[in-house]
């Protein structure tokens, strides 16, 4: 590394700038760089033209990111304060990377910090002549008085030369995950919550995180407009109006007959039902047993079941029944009892993804996030670098976004098609060009490809970066690249030193560029024009006027390599997805067996083994006497009188008794007038509790 004497008094650290002495008037240059090192970068030049236009220049190499920053310190010896022109170029190999510029002008009798930061961002960027790159930008190259800071050390800390956080993310660091109820951006979409429905989600209804009462006593809950409500069971009601009491009120006893204000006392101490529901009365009627003020059925009330005081007792997520003096249930509107174990009542609830609208339905959507919030499921979100983009719910998110030209990053993304001297391929959801040698996208719109030769003086070997003296010629290196110097060791063509032999802007001769070819590069060797096709491409008809015409990723008659064409196979669509024949089943198909002579074998509309999917066998629930596969649906066949499959969950069989529940008496969803009616032997008749 040379020492440059007079305007500077050395390239080293901070410590050794200071022990050249306590100038008066002194411009302290502070160079790092956010690039890794040497991984990105392993050599800083400086170049300085004074006020009497003196060249002069540093140059470093640098081996590990602790040997930064660099500083440089320039000192004033007399004479005009300015302009002092700066250019700092960072290179990796000896070819140019990253450039920035400046322009000042001393302080009189004070010393300065003038910062210039390689930055990552700035690597690609083309400004105009009179301006450089910034933390934001495009700025001018004129650095005013106040952006030179007083001496301080700590303006001339340590940046970042080490490499790049592995974790860091271009979205600002979002790492997605499943959304959950909290007010934050958890799937990093832009919204918060959007999956959670707060007018009707019961675990957060009106809020995140606010319950409502899963097992109310002698009631169900839901969340309604952002409340928790109460829908009582037949015959109770909610006097004291706390959600978490449930339904506490008894209408048939004398403290609340028929309703929350009427007691019973005096001449008419007994409550009994009527025809209109309940009312006070003297006595109690033939075939009703007076039971603590309540004249009641034994054989049909829950709250009296074959004896006075024999409270039948609801398991969770239920309502209890009395049918012919035995105690049962009838699970809640939207729970079910999954499993047929009695002694865990009705413990599936059927807005759950296991189980989801009815037993034994698993609520899924491929690469997506699934809801059964509302009992059906429904896709509410995709998985990072998937999208939804056929509208097709049941597909969820069906389209892989991260390396797909058509759909790159999202469903209407589609990357620039034959750039101008570039490829283009879809990484990680995002368009990105791989320029032709010797070419740079410096407008950095992909839509223009790499429409910058980085063969010119105004930007030799990277965007932006400038040959001025005392390196005015912008050279072609024999490892490929461009540098600025000060000789042509090749043929000079203008301002650029190239070596016609190889250099495809002047190939056999100054300006005989070779011509694009579509989906390839350009190449010169000994002087003639060629082309080497992009990833992804071949020249399968070895035509040169229409280059790589196919893109072996997708071509189903030239799958990964020429020739190579991908068969049919038996009620399916064959595929090529990068480079790899494969095939996709017809709708109502699948290939159950995984063998690919036979196709997809299964009609999974009918096949009871293999119901709407592979392995999803219908079987027999309790009491159901036949079960079918219909329209890739398990449905009951047939059930044991006088029971019937009202809820269509196969699991739970047929599990309505018609005989006696007030919500299917007699058949299904024929329901009794809550709390005037109960069933009896399939007929709704009289008030309940009881039949006569």
């Amino acid at each position: 590394m040379s020492r440059v004497r007079g305007l500077v008094c050395s390239l080293a650290t901070l410590a050794l700038a200071a022990s050249c002495g306590t100038p008066l008037t002194e411009v302290l240059l502070v160079v790092d760089t956010d690039l890794a090192v040497p991984d990105e970068l392993d050599e800083v030049r400086i170049d300085l033209i004074g006020p009497d236009a003196s060249l002069k220049r540093s140059e470093g190499r640098l081996m590990e990111a602790s040997e930064l920053p660099k500083t440089l310190a320039i000192v004033h010896r007399g004479g005009p304060l300015g302009p002092v022109r700066v250019t700092v170029t960072g290179l990796r190999n000896g070819r140019n990377v990253v450039q920035r510029r400046a322009s000042f002008f001393f302080v009189e009798g004070e010393v300065r910090i003038l910062r210039l930061d390689l930055l990552d961002a700035c690597t690609g960027l083309a400004c105009r002549s009179d301006e450089t790159c910034g933390p934001n930008g495009c700025r001018p190259i004129d650095v005013e008085e106040g952006e030179l800071r007083p001496y301080d050390e700590r303006h001339a800390g340590r940046f970042d030369g080490g490499a790049r956080d592995a974790a860091a993310r271009s979205d600002g660091g979002c790492v997605a995950e499943a959304e959950v109820c909290n007010d934050e951006d958890d799937d990093c979409d832009g919204e918060s919550d959007e999956t959670f429905d707060l007018e009707t989600d019961m675990q957060n209804c009106g809020s995140c995180g606010r319950r409502c009462p899963t097992t109310p006593d002698n009631a169900s809950s839901r969340c309604e407009a952002g409340e928790c409500a109460l829908t009582c069971d037949p015959g109770f009601a909610d006097c004291d109006g706390e959600v978490e009491t449930g339904c506490e009120a008894a209408l048939s006893e004398a403290a609340t007959c028929g309703d929350c204000d009427t007691a019973c006392d005096g001449a008419a101490p007994l409550c009994d039902a009527t025809a209109d529901g309940f009312a006070c009365v003297a006595s109690c009627a033939t075939g009703t047993t007076e039971c603590s003020g309540a004249c009641v059925d034994t054989t049909s009330n829950p709250r009296h079941c074959r004896t006075c005081g024999t409270v039948c007792t609801p398991p969770d997520n239920a309502v209890a029944t009395c049918v012919a003096s035995e105690c049962g249930f009838e699970c809640d509107a939207g729970f079910a009892d999954c499993d047929g174990d009695p002694a865990d009542g009705c413990e599936s609830d059927l807005r759950e993804l296991d189980n989801c609208g009815v037993c034994g339905v698993t609520c899924s959507r491929a690469n997506g996030i699934a809801s059964c919030a509302s009992g059906t499921c429904e896709l509410v979100g995709c998985d990072p670098l998937f999208g939804d983009c056929d509208g097709v719910d049941e597909t969820g998110c069906e389209a892989d976004l991260s390396a797909d030209l058509a759909r790159c990053g999202t469903c209407t993304n589609a990357c620039v098609s034959d750039p101008t001297n570039a490829s283009v391929a879809c990484e990680m959801g995002s368009c990105t060009l791989t320029c032709d040698a010797g070419f740079g996208s410096c407008d950095g719109t992909n839509a223009t490809g790499c429409e910058t030769s980085l063969a010119g003086t105004e930007s030799c070997g990277g965007c932006g970066i400038r040959c001025e003296d005392p390196t005015p010629i912008c050279e072609s290196l024999s490892g490929g690249g461009y540098a600025c110097t000060d000789g042509c060791s090749g043929m000079l063509c203008g301002e650029s030193c190239v070596d016609t032999d190889a250099d495809p802007l002047h190939c056999g001769a100054c300006d005989d560029a070779c011509p694009d070819a579509p989906n390839a590069s350009p190449t010169c060797s000994g002087g003639s024009c060629g082309f080497t096709c992009d990833e992804g491409f071949d020249d399968c008809n070895t035509m040169e006027s229409d280059g790589c015409e196919v893109d072996l990723r997708s071509s189903l008659s030239d799958c990964g390599t020429c020739g190579m064409a991908c068969p049919a196979a038996d009620h399916a669509v064959a595929t090529c997805d990068m480079g790899s024949c494969g095939y996709e089943c017809e709708t109502g198909w699948a290939d159950c067996n995984g063998v690919a002579s036979d196709g997809c074998e299964v009609d999974t509309t009918s096949d009871p083994s293999h119901c709407g999917e592979c392995d999803a066998a219908c079987t027999l629930g309790s009491r159901a006497t036949g079960v079918d596969c219909v329209d890739r649906a398990c449905v009951i066949t047939g059930c044991e009188a006088p029971y019937e499959d009202c809820n269509g969950t196969v699991s739970d069989g047929c599990e309505a008794n018609t005989d006696a529940s007030t919500s299917h008496c007699g058949g299904c969803r024929m329901a009794c007038d809550t709390g005037r009616q109960t069933c009896c032997t399939g007929t709704c008749t009289g008030p309940p509790p009881h039949c006569r």
